[in-house]
């Protein structure tokens, strides 16, 4: 944050970001992580790996420069459980196939100048992660420019659409991606057996008990939402979600409008899921049909919004 920062204001800085991570982890619930193992991209000098090893029995971190990982070393002497590793920049050699259960990066593929490492990163973290295994990844996601004006300060940039079909290739199973158009683009992944995208594609539903319990503003929960501008943009309560819903195949159409799902969360106390879901510019207003749709096929019975 600035310079002479003592040890205590520089880990304290993590806060915010550690809440973004372990908002992710409640996708499993605590007892059925006691043995995963986690790994941070480009852990620097320990600052994420610390107060997230409280989670994990095992946490790994890889960076390219040995002068951050000999600090993550020193930094992490009292943390039994937290390893750092010197990595070659591209890969993750050190850990294999569908070992590792969490991975995470944040401000690292950001200042990446090659798009060809960034993929192969995203390639080498399907292939590590273990089956139902999650990742929550920061990348940089403003419009694209050419691929000889990224610095490694301004690293290379890729699109919503982008990821979308990467993962789709990967069965890949996307749970949120916001902040598209930005320099902090986040997303959520979970692995998914091979072939699982082709048969989420042809799934049908003959009777499903999915419910769209309520619909609220995103920003400031009225059960109201204006038809454009920065704050058109809803939150879709919605019970018994298939666990398999991701942002491949999940619709919302407002009216005949297609919405922009960003975020699947998990279940809350009572079931519930919420769907983060941008809306279209719309034409019309007062009340608007809301149905909830698997690829062309509806998902649960239409209700309205206001």
């Amino acid at each position: 944050g600035r310079r002479d920062q003592d040890d205590a204001e520089f880990f304290a800085t993590a806060t915010q970001v550690i809440n973004n991570l372990e908002k992710e982890l409640k996708r499993v619930p605590a007892k059925e992580r006691t043995h995963w193992k986690a790994l941070e991209i480009g852990c620097g000098p320990g600052r994420l790996m610390r107060p997230m090893s409280r989670h994990f029995a095992e946490i790994h971190g890889i960076d390219v420069s040995d002068e951050m990982i000999a600090r993550a070393t020193e930094n992490l002497r009292e943390t039994p459980n937290a390893f750092a590793h010197v990595g070659d920049g591209s890969r993750l050699s050190q850990f294999e196939d569908a070992s590792i259960d969490f991975i995470y990066s944040y401000a690292v593929f950001q200042h990446i100048p090659s798009r060809d490492v960034v993929l192969e990163y995203l390639g080498e973290i399907q292939r590590v992660l273990k089956p139902g295994g999650l990742a929550r990844l920061q990348l940089n996601g403003l419009p694209l420019i050419g691929d000889d004006q990224y610095t490694t300060w301004s690293g290379a940039r890729f699109s919503s659409q982008e990821l979308l079909e990467f993962t789709a290739g990967r069965d890949i199973q996307v749970l949120a991606l916001e902040g598209a158009g930005t320099q902090y683009m986040w997303t959520t992944w979970r692995k998914q057996p091979a072939g699982w995208h082709s048969r989420m594609n042809g799934r049908t539903f003959d009777s499903t008990p999915c419910r769209i319990r309520r619909i609220t503003n995103a920003t400031s929960s009225e059960p109201v939402a204006p038809s454009r501008g920065r704050f058109a943009s809803i939150s879709v309560w919605v019970e018994n979600l298939p666990s398999d819903a991701g942002l491949h195949h999940l619709r919302v159409m407002i009216g005949e409008y297609l919405g922009t799902i960003i975020y699947i969360g998990p279940p809350d106390n009572v079931g519930l899921q919420q769907l983060t879901v941008i809306l279209p510019d719309l034409e019309a207003t007062g009340l608007l049909p809301v149905e909830l749709r698997w690829v062309d096929a509806p998902l649960a019975p239409p209700t309205t919004l206001r």
